[in-house]
């Protein structure tokens, strides 16, 4: 039976919120976790979550006071961390932060953890994980300033996303130049702000076009299961934005080219 529970989220206004690093997934992508006690919940962004992790869609939290409107969490996942089994609620990969995903109160109080401002780390379970020394930007009044962040890829696609309250970056596709990917974050504010670096997750542009013809494919010869058909159109709205961002960049590189050839 579903369960939909309202919760009050508190997200902190300061650019410099205490952060660390987590590889509690067991992936090779490093988890950046906000330290929030002003949030009751543990949240994790949709994209850090592992394919072989079960997600219990049954617990869905309405989260208000983050923007206008609530946002719906999209189910629970426990996974371990710091020798702990904890539980994170998924949301939207454009939840307004910069981070992965937040500890809120509810870690501290299941695990009894602490925040050490003076010594610089948390204290969970023992365990002294030091805060984590963020890379900043600053955001130039309504318009767009440049930074860049480290990938292992060739080539990626990064979908739009909403880093905080009137900043915004992505539908671009980004190239590894000497293992750096170079992107511009657009601000609609009034003021200058720092934020940090936001942890992205980039797409591969091959194997999302390796995906895409393995349903077209499986339609053409009948293999393919109607209950598959939401994960099929996903596909096709993310293939869709990538052929008109790949369409409309003029300056080809010789990767571009060649999915320029296989978007058309």
């Amino acid at each position: 039976m579903l369960d939909i529970r309202p919760v009050t989220v508190t997200l902190s206004k300061h650019g410099r919120v205490p952060t660390v690093k987590a590889n509690f997934f067991g992936s090779s992508i490093d988890t950046i976790l906000m330290l929030d006690t002003r949030s009751r919940p543990n949240i994790i962004k949709e994209t850090f979550i592992p394919k072989n992790n079960p997600i219990n869609c049954n617990n869905i939290l309405k989260l208000n006071g983050i923007n206008e409107y609530p946002v719906y969490t999209l189910g629970e996942i426990t996974v371990p961390l710091f020798g702990k089994l904890v539980t994170f609620h998924a949301v939207p990969n454009d939840f307004p932060i910069s981070q992965s995903g937040i500890l809120g109160n509810d870690f501290f109080e299941q695990t009894s953890s602490k925040i050490d401002y003076a010594k610089g780390h948390l204290d969970a379970s023992g365990m002294k994980v030091p805060f984590l020394s963020p890379e900043t930007i600053i955001a130039y009044p309504r318009s767009e300033s440049s930074f860049y962040v480290r990938i292992e890829i060739k080539i990626g696609y990064i979908p739009r996303i909403k880093i905080a309250h009137g900043l915004y970056l992505g539908d671009t596709i980004v190239e590894n130049i000497a293992g750096k990917a170079y992107l511009k974050v657009i601000s609609t504010l009034d003021e200058e702000i720092e934020v940090q670096v936001p942890t992205l997750r980039l797409n591969s542009l091959n194997e999302l076009f390796d995906a895409k013809d393995e349903i077209t494919n499986k339609v053409s010869d009948g293999t393919f299961k109607e209950n598959n058909k939401e994960d099929k159109n996903e596909k096709e709205k993310t293939f869709t934005k990538i052929q008109t961002v790949v369409k409309n960049n003029g300056n080809y590189t010789e990767s571009l080219k060649q999915l320029k050839n296989r978007s058309n």
